[in-house]
């Protein structure tokens, strides 16, 4: 017979170089942030309450993110990605930000080391996108999207955001990449854990 797992939970971090997926539980040796209750009948989502690039910024009306594994990018409605960008690009006047020219391809936004900086300092130089999870009305949790994971290098010297506008909120690999992150499906929530 087959052996039955202990939880109905399963567990995944991504990792620049490989991950882990684990099944019935999650490794102890993680430490563990709270629960984020999950919602709505479309997958694995969450509700948020705020993103923050140096400043908040809060939208009246939120439609809550899905946790996307698979997807290479995070995606914004277009209302919450605007504004994002926007943020960005006044952090981005400060003296010694954001250390690189901005270059708009398509519906990407690139930013050229043409400092030739050492990457680790040019990344350095930009902010890091903080997103407020929900838990309850009075509890929530900050998720931190540093920039060595959402600018990725896609030629020499450009790096380009891991972040598109869309119709829905997405939280993809670059944001919930260097996260354990648990899917417990008795309790229908989420919780991330710094790996």
């Amino acid at each position: 017979s087959l052996p039955t797992l202990s939880k109905k939970m399963f567990s995944v971090c991504l990792g620049k170089n490989g991950g882990e997926l684990t099944f019935g539980g999650a490794p102890k040796q993680i430490k563990k942030t709270m629960k984020i209750p999950l919602t709505g009948e479309d997958g694995y989502q969450i509700k948020w309450l705020g993103i923050k690039v140096e400043k908040s910024i809060k939208l009246a009306k939120r439609k809550p993110f899905s946790i996307e594994i698979e997807s290479p990018a995070v995606r914004l409605e277009t209302k919450l990605y605007e504004a994002v960008i926007k943020n960005l690009d006044d952090v981005c006047q400060g003296k010694g930000k954001c250390r690189g020219e901005k270059i708009e391809e398509n519906v990407t936004i690139c930013y050229k080391n043409s400092t030739k900086l050492v990457p680790s300092k040019f990344l350095e130089s930009f902010p890091t996108i903080e997103i407020t999870l929900r838990k309850t009305k009075k509890e929530s949790f900050r998720l931190e999207w540093k920039s060595e994971d959402y600018l990725i290098l896609t030629r020499k010297r450009v790096f380009c955001l891991a972040l598109l506008p869309h119709t829905r909120n997405v939280l993809g690999q670059p944001i919930l990449k260097n996260h354990q992150i648990d899917f417990d499906l008795e309790s229908n929530s989420i919780s991330f854990g710094a790996k």
